[in-house]
């Protein structure tokens, strides 16, 4: 990819009912409508979205705000509220679902450290999907950001802890398998992660 002319944020989906129960939920046949924001997920949402929209954009600002997230229904509803503080329309896409965690899917969250342990080795062993696809899938996404969208902007991709790893990871330029090298967000964190003229 050349040249970047939007502004990229990455937003994780707040607390979710899987968190709560401390289980995965990669699967989008059940993620998709189902697990979706606790109380204090929707709390930590506005919170995070206000906080955006008031201290992390300038009030100088003339850029559109343009949000794309998962289809998950915790990542989508996390966006409903960031679009809902910006005023902003929301655009749901493939490409920033939840890593599929295989074998494990449904089952402890304890399981992740089982994956990410194997992500280091550059191994799968649960039928897990692997990094090099996760950033894969985002990359095509941010080229097609980049094409369809003429005026610069300031784009919210909002996701899920493993997908916003592997896209801070492509920023970075970073393999994705190193993608816990990086500081994690907490739930509902939005953080800047591009600016213009950055090449991937």
């Amino acid at each position: 990819m050349g040249g970047l002319k939007h502004d990229y944020y990455l937003m994780r989906h707040g607390q979710s009912e899987a968190n709560v129960q401390k289980i995965i939920c990669s699967n989008p046949s059940i993620g998709v409508a189902s697990f979706g924001l606790t109380n204090l997920g929707r709390k930590q949402a506005m919170q995070s979205s206000t906080h955006f929209i008031t201290s992390t954009i300038p009030p100088s600002n003339t850029k559109d705000i343009i949000i794309y997230t998962s289809d998950f229904l915790r990542a989508y509803q996390t966006a409903q509220i960031l679009g809902s503080v910006c005023k902003c329309h929301v655009i749901k896409t493939e490409a920033l679902r939840e890593r599929f965690f295989g074998d494990h899917d449904l089952k402890s969250d304890t399981n992740y450290q089982i994956t990410w342990g194997n992500d280091a080795k550059r191994q799968l062993e649960h039928n897990e999907e692997s990094p090099v696809s996760v950033a894969a899938r985002v990359k095509r996404l941010i080229e097609k950001i980049e094409q369809d969208v003429a005026k610069p902007s300031i784009v919210v991709l909002v996701a899920h802890g493993d997908t916003c790893q592997m896209t801070q990871a492509l920023f970075a330029r970073l393999p994705p398998w190193d993608h816990r090298k990086l500081k994690h967000l907490e739930t509902a964190e939005v953080r800047f992660i591009g600016r213009p003229l950055l090449k991937l």
